[in-house]
């Protein structure tokens, strides 16, 4: 499905089973001469009636690369996992590898990732954060509410760094921005204290992550 080596280590991604059956595997697969481990991909808690956490929608990307202090090696898995596929978004799941194996980084959903890399080196990764005004959506819905904030994830905090790529000026643009299509969605919706407390949850979110 996705494959890359690197040192010792051969790594892949691989599927198994049926992709919407409780029983299906999705996973990263890391083996050497000595070695074997096995990191479950698998989306768990997903909306909707049929169990789809290990559905793949469009193509799965494996990148390796060496760690500043060349003694461990980032791994990262970038696919569309789980869901149904019309809102399912790019999770980037990043690992450190070392000799005794995967230690998970984290997981981010990324849109529009661009690795960014010094001498062959992964050093940055920008992309887009997604936020919506719709409340039934698990993803992109292409509406008139659906809006992105440009976004990079760096190495070297310990697990990694995550944060706006904004300055101060354009985040004050993004949220007098924010504000005005809240009003609107408010007018345009039934009002319902539901709605409006789903409103002010995005509003926390995106105030949580501009001020990173």
């Amino acid at each position: 499905m996705a494959k890359v080596k690197t040192g010792e280590w051969d790594i892949s991604v691989v599927s198994y089973g049926d992709t919407y059956s409780k029983s299906c595997r999705l996973e990263l697969l890391g083996e050497t001469y000595q070695l074997k481990q096995v990191i479950s991909l698998k989306q768990q808690g997903l909306r909707g009636s049929a169990d789809s956490g290990c559905k793949l929608f469009g193509p799965v990307q494996v990148f390796a690369s060496p760690a500043p202090d060349y003694k461990s090696t980032y791994v990262i898995v970038e696919a569309a996992r789980g869901g149904d596929g019309d809102h399912t978004g790019p999770l980037l799941a990043i690992f450190q590898l070392t000799k005794n194996g995967f230690h998970k980084l984290g997981e981010k959903e990324l849109f529009d990732a661009i690795y960014h890399r010094k001498n062959n080196a992964i050093t940055e990764i920008s992309g887009n954060v997604y936020f919506t005004f719709c409340d039934v959506c698990d993803g992109p819905s292409e509406g008139e509410y659906d809006f992105y904030v440009p976004a990079k994830i760096t190495f070297g905090c310990g697990s990694i760094c995550f944060r706006s790529a904004l300055n101060k000026a354009d985040r004050k643009i993004i949220l007098k921005r924010f504000n005005t299509e809240k009003e609107k969605a408010l007018e345009e919706s039934d009002h319902s204290d539901e709605y409006r407390k789903y409103l002010d949850s995005v509003q926390e979110d995106l105030n949580e992550f501009l001020a990173r």
